[in-house]
């Protein structure tokens, strides 16, 4: 007779058999748990990189933005009125296969582009998707010496040497055409576009030069005149319909109307169809002349000539209508006084000016002449000397050529988005 198995034994089998159910469920319950974290790492671990990805992406954006910006500026001259204070630009793409966009952003802290720097800053930005970076850095204006001041005598037109002349020190530089005539001999070298005539009436040689830039501005209206002490016409001493300028004038000394001036530049208008003359003239200081249409100035019976002080200019002369004339010495050796003068001279010409540098001229440092000018006397010849400390140390308004911004060492900083 088959016996059967007691009560108790029957539970302990059932007992071991839920125990094996439940170890088999929890093992396969941690196993989709373990999956689905394992899932979750690697989408986590594909949002973080492609989230640094991103993040990499807009920091090279936005340096770029930077880069882009300072270029942009250096090919425009009127990029503080292209650009308003604080104003992001549109936001653009480097390219078809480009990942994300740059701009930037100019900012001055007194809120404006338009007057002298106080605080100004770049802000580039670059953007991916909802990735923004900013790199900000603070700009400053990029210089290098004007190249005109390394000439003894420079001029934007046509230079035509007519007789002797000098230049000692550097060269008789134009930036258009220097033009040799008369058959005769020049002391020095020559440099601009092209040389017309006998180059072997030079006593150096000829370099070909791209043109110079001029200065940048207006030094005659924004910088000297508002500096100038006005003389009167009616107080200077007459010859005949026409006026002289005779003694001494300076800083300390204004024989024409008493008022001083403390850096000692002083503006004297030429009306329409008259003359100014120089007679046993000494000037420690500025001397800026306005001639009218038809004035003319004729600088010789000048004992000395030069700047109160290196930080300015020696002479600056504007026409206000559509011709004057500037002698500087006679054309002919009749007559006539020496010019003796150092500084800066700068002559801004109109197309229907005439320039004109003669006998018993001495001047070291440099003329400056915007328009064409002739060089040239016998037998008292003109000296032209070149002065070294004048490109070293230039005058106000005439020292640089600027060449846009540059990023200022040690002001870069990962900035806040916009």
């Amino acid at each position: 007779m088959k016996t059967l198995p007691e009560p108790t034994q029957r539970i302990s089998q059932s007992r071991r058999g839920a125990a094996l159910y439940m170890m088999v469920m929890i093992t396969a319950l941690l196993a989709s748990v373990l999956g689905h974290a394992a899932l979750n790492i690697v989408r986590i671990e594909r949002s973080v990189s492609a989230s640094n990805s991103a993040l990499s992406i807009a920091r090279v954006n936005a340096r770029a933005a930077v880069e882009l910006a300072l270029r942009r500026i250096a090919d425009n001259g009127n990029w503080r009125t292209t650009y308003a204070n604080g104003v992001e630009t549109m936001p653009e793409s480097l390219g078809t296969n480009a990942t994300g966009t740059l701009s930037f952003i100019l900012e001055d802290s007194d809120g404006s582009l338009t007057n002298a720097d106080t605080n100004l800053r770049l802000k580039g930005i670059g953007r991916v998707g909802h990735t923004v970076q900013v790199l900000s850095v603070k700009i400053g204006e990029r210089f290098q010496n004007a190249d005109y001041l390394r000439c003894p005598i420079h001029v934007t037109g046509r230079l035509t040497l007519t007789k002797y002349i000098a230049a000692g020190g550097g060269p008789f530089s134009s930036n258009t055409e220097i033009r040799e005539s008369n058959g005769y001999l020049f002391g020095g070298d020559a440099e601009g576009p092209m040389f017309t005539g006998d180059s072997y009436r030079l006593s150096g040689t000829f370099t070909t030069k791209s043109p110079k830039p001029m200065p940048p501005g207006n030094p005659f209206n924004d910088i000297y005149k508002p500096l100038a002490t006005e003389i009167p016409w009616s107080n200077l001493p007459a010859q005949g319909s026409n006026r002289k300028l005779t003694g001494t004038l300076s800083a300390t000394v204004n024989p024409y109307s008493g008022t001083l001036n403390p850096k000692g530049i002083y503006l004297v208008r030429v009306p329409a169809n008259r003359q100014l003359t120089f007679q046993n003239f000494s000037l420690y200081g500025t001397l800026m002349l306005e001639v009218e249409n038809g004035g003319k100035v004729v600088c010789e019976y000048i004992d000395r000539m030069e700047p109160h002080s290196p930080r300015f200019a020696t002479m600056l002369i504007k026409p206000v209508g559509t011709s004057m004339t500037v002698e500087f010495g006679r054309e002919s050796f009749f007559g006539g006084g020496n010019m003796m003068s150092e500084g800066l001279i700068h002559v801004i010409g109109v197309p229907g000016s005439e320039v004109m540098i003669g006998n018993r001229v001495k001047h070291t440092g440099t003329i400056l002449i915007e328009g064409a000018a002739t060089a040239g006397a016998w037998p008292y010849v003109p000296t032209l000397d070149h002065n070294p400390a004048l490109q070293s140390n230039p005058p106000l308004g005439y020292g640089s050529e600027n060449k846009g911004m540059r990023a200022v060492v040690g002001t870069w900083v990962w900035d806040a988005a916009p």
